[in-house]
């Protein structure tokens, strides 16, 4: 092979390279609707998740020693957290 001809390769497998790359990194320009209704549900579920996190939170601040435990607390609390942490991967 001269060196023309190795050069030309060379060229020619940098373009497909870059080709991949680009189609590989470009974002879907318009989502399907089940991906984003998935998508908004899962995002309103966290939501309500940290809505209860702040209402555990609360009915322990001011009222845990009538209501409950600090260990039910922290056994509720973990709850709360490890299902967000799960939603969140």
């Amino acid at each position: 092979m001269k060196t023309t001809e190795r050069v030309l390769n060379a060229l020619q497998r940098v373009k497909e390279l870059l080709s991949l790359i680009s189609d590989w990194t470009k974002q879907p320009k318009e989502e399907d609707l089940l991906t984003k209704e998935f998508r908004e549900k899962k995002l309103k579920m966290i939501e309500d998740l940290y809505k209860q996190l702040g209402e555990l939170n609360d009915r322990y601040m001011f009222n845990h020693n009538s209501e409950f435990a600090t260990k039910e607390y922290i056994v509720q609390y973990d709850e709360l957290k490890k299902k967000i942490y799960d939603l969140e991967k």
